[in-house]
């Protein structure tokens, strides 16, 4: 996607912190903005910052923080959102009133949001990198959904240009959470389907380097907490002592790298992307978390996988069903996963070989 016409631009580029997923794809549009000639500005905090602090150290950042979610470990991640929808929105309102601050007087041409509504200026070109423009909400509040599309509008409408990264027809990856029905054509004008975003789409990231250890399987673990601890522990207790020699990218860049457990599994915090992008290619399996950012990634590689979605985390449910049965992908409930014994794990990543 070219931007500015031939002009080089100062770019505001700010992705949301809820778990490293929009960093990591944001990974890919800064690449692209940089190699256009763009000078871009992060405007990040927590662990989406660590990441691109770490990728792209040469940059300039400011700290823009957001409202911190910590997901319940029983009740479903959608209604923990629901009941701080208050707080949300005025995190919104206050995260809107730091943009106009801190882009005051500093010459700013873009500004580019993934996924946070409050970022963006009236007399500065905005986009918004969003593939959820439809919520899935839970079976019983089906009903509810257009109506929550209605209101999304008025959050999505203030940006110059919605751009979606996924496909604009069929095959696409995210279904109607990207393809909503019913779209109104005064959202319509302003989106562009950009196909995947994935760091695994750019050369330097993926050239054959020689690896000391070439590992069975590859963990990806991601998303906020509790869960990604939790669904650690799982698979630790399920691959530990096995014939498996497993690789476990934990998803915390800002942590120092881990250690060995249970002689067969290598704990590391986070891994550049080179390094990240051989061990995928060569592991016999790998094991992720449904994510959006995860699933553009196994895309670019051309790999399968086995999805575990984040517990109550509709959008990730969604996407392990819609994506279960194709070419590359199978699912797995984290429930059916905790039980005792290996036998639905084995049978699942036996899916995964087909």
């Amino acid at each position: 996607m070219e931007r500015g016409g031939g002009k080089k631009m100062k770019v505001l580029y700010s992705p949301l912190d809820w778990g490293i997923g929009h960093a990591s794809r944001s990974i890919w549009y800064i690449h692209r903005l940089r190699q256009q000639g763009h000078e871009v500005v992060l405007a990040a905090d927590g662990g989406a910052l660590a990441l691109l602090r770490v990728t792209f150290p040469e940059l300039a950042w400011v700290r823009l923080p957001f409202h911190r979610i910590r997901y319940a470990r029983h009740l479903p991640a959608v209604w923990k959102i629901f009941f701080s929808l208050p707080s949300l929105l005025r995190a919104i309102r206050r995260e809107h009133r730091r943009v106009l601050a801190l882009t005051e007087g500093q010459g700013y041409d873009l500004i580019v949001s993934d996924h946070r509504y409050g970022v963006w200026h009236p007399q500065i070109t905005s986009e918004l990198v969003i593939h959820q423009l439809w919520f899935r909400l839970p079976r019983r509040l089906r009903f509810l959904e257009s109506c929550l599309f209605r209101l999304h509008l008025k959050k999505l409408l203030p940006f110059d240009r919605i751009i979606v990264p996924d496909e604009a027809g069929e095959p696409n990856y995210a279904g109607f959470l990207s393809h909503p029905p019913g779209m109104p054509e005064a959202l319509g004008e302003k989106i562009t389907y950009a196909g995947i975003f994935s760091r695994f789409l750019i050369p330097e990231y993926c050239r054959e380097m020689p690896l000391n250890r070439i590992y069975d399987m590859v963990v990806i673990l991601s998303g906020p907490e509790p869960q990604r601890s939790e669904l650690e522990k799982i698979l630790v207790r399920k691959l530990r002592r096995k014939e498996w020699q497993v690789l476990m990218v934990r998803g915390l860049p800002w942590k120092k790298q881990g250690a060995t457990v249970g002689g067969n599994i290598r704990m590391v915090s986070h891994l550049p992307p080179d390094l990240f992008y051989n061990y995928l290619k060569k592991a016999r399996y790998i094991i992720a978390r449904a994510g959006y950012s995860t699933i553009m990634d196994l895309t670019a590689l051309q790999r399968r996988a086995l999805l575990i979605p984040t517990p109550g985390q509709t959008e990730q449910e969604y996407l392990a069903e819609y994506l279960a049965g194709t070419v590359r992908f199978v699912t797995l409930s984290q429930k059916a996963l905790a039980k005792p014994g290996r036998e639905v794990l084995e049978e699942k990543l036996a899916e995964v070989e087909e």
